[in-house]
């Protein structure tokens, strides 16, 4: 099994906070406009699943998925950077038409360093202040998942 994917990030160009005014009355807070200067990306994955009987059948797959934040548009809100997926699964038949399926993914991002300067906050279009967030990054993810299938013949 293999899967090529690949997304029109760079329609995503305005991440948009809008806020309710408080309880009680007053002026809420300023809405922010960022200007995200993503671009588009590309996912690759490869998988195998293996049957050692008719009851079980294990999977194992494996991607790289590009990331559409670069090092100089990376913020705060969206510390992103490319990734690699590896997954394992276990999918067992109760019956000859039902099965569970579990599976387990980790995510390992590469390093993301930011080193993001004013005049505006996180490259907002409302001033602020003179500011400077420099940092690294250091994510990963962990999924899991559980799922039952009742096929009907």
């Amino acid at each position: 099994m293999a899967d090529v994917n690949w997304t029109d990030w760079s329609r995503f160009r305005t991440l948009r906070l809008r806020y309710d005014a408080p309880v009680g009355g007053g002026l809420g807070r300023t809405p922010t406009d960022t200007a995200e200067h993503w671009d588009d990306a590309t996912r690759v994955a490869v998988g195998l699943e293996y049957t050692p009987c008719d009851a079980y059948k294990l999977r194992f797959g494996l991607a790289w998925d590009d990331s559409p934040v670069s090092r100089a548009n990376r913020t705060v809100r969206v510390p992103d950077s490319d990734r690699i997926w590896v997954g394992v699964g276990l999918g067992f038949a109760i019956s000859r038409n039902m099965w569970v399926d579990v599976g387990y993914a980790h995510l390992f991002f590469r390093n993301a360093d930011i080193d993001d300067r004013g005049p505006f906050v996180a490259q907002t279009q409302t001033p602020a202040t003179l500011a400077r967030v420099t940092g690294d990054f250091d994510t990963n993810v962990n999924i899991a998942g559980l799922q039952f299938r009742w096929t009907f013949n």
